[in-house]
């Protein structure tokens, strides 16, 4: 298996660390947010925090296991999506023994829920995160940053400030300088 499919595997199994976001933010809804606030505000906070949440999770397996192109990122989100629909439509229908109506209850956006969010948000964000080429965006910055002239303090500065932050093709940037 190529490294690309390996992380796009990767991807697909830290799925179930999306599942555990979205369990522990279900449950600090139930226990603070909606005995405080009200269902219908609950939800809308809840559904906010787990977006800022996956944004999160994304963010650490972009920066963990990089996707090659779009078609992977999208192939990604639509998996995670379908994952995350069929996780839903399992535990509402299924084990809940909810009628439809309850179980598409979240997605009413004239009520004043915004879940409809979440599915999107796990579809389009892959793709977001997913990287430009950025052979000339290193040369720009190297240009850009060798004109300075505090150079040599802005290098030592970003070094010392970013070393962990930085991607990889960064921080080779900063050090060829």
């Amino acid at each position: 298996m190529t490294a690309s499919r390996r992380h796009v595997a990767r991807h697909l199994a830290a799925w179930l660390g999306m599942l555990a976001l979205a369990v522990l933010n279900g449950a600090l809804r139930e226990a603070l947010v909606t005995p405080a606030l009200g269902d219908t505000v609950g939800r809308q906070l809840s559904t906010a925090l787990l977006l800022a949440l996956f944004t999160g999770w994304f963010w650490f397996l972009h920066r963990r296991w990089p996707l090659a192109t779009a078609r992977q990122a999208w192939l990604v989100g639509a998996l995670w999506l379908v994952m995350t629909l069929a996780f839903e439509t399992f535990m509402g229908r299924v084990l809940a023994d909810k009628p439809w109506s309850q179980v598409f209850q979240d997605y009413d956006v004239l009520a004043g829920r915004i879940w409809v969010l979440v599915p999107l948000w796990t579809l389009v964000t892959p793709a977001l995160l997913t990287p430009i080429p950025s052979v000339p965006v290193q040369r720009d910055v190297r240009r850009l940053l060798g004109r300075c002239l505090l150079r040599d303090s802005v290098k030592t500065a970003a070094r010392a400030a970013f070393p962990e932050c930085l991607c990889d093709c960064c921080r080779r940037v900063l050090l060829e300088l």
